[in-house]
């Protein structure tokens, strides 16, 4: 039902809360979402869940920094590549533990000189 065009935002909430992934999954790859929906979707225990949101091209800021600090590198990695990603964030993805998120941000930041 959520995959439906038009689905009720009520829905999606109760789709991002769910404990499967799967139901979580057709919530997350709806085009457009509520902030509220993506702010849960966020916080879920399953990280290709969290970098499905990180993928999202308007992400609440709030969402983008929460994810910047996500426990899964591939989570970060995905925020790493997103463009136009704001300083305070590429300063802290620049210190980030792993190694690729790092060089995606230190290769981005060479590409603009």
């Amino acid at each position: 039902m959520t995959t439906v065009p038009g689905a009720p935002d009520w829905l999606l909430r109760l789709a991002a809360a769910h404990e499967k992934i799967d139901v979580q999954l057709a919530a997350v790859t709806r085009t457009e979402l509520p902030g509220d929906v993506l702010e849960r979707l966020s916080r879920s225990p399953f990280w290709t869940i969290r970098e499905y949101v990180a993928r999202k091209p308007q992400l609440p800021p709030g969402v983008l920094a929460h994810l910047a600090r996500d426990l899964d590198y591939g989570v970060r990695l995905t925020v790493a590549n997103r463009p136009g990603l704001p300083p305070d964030l590429r300063h802290l993805l620049r210190r980030d533990p792993h190694p690729l998120v790092q060089a995606v941000i230190l290769l981005a930041e060479g590409e603009r000189g």
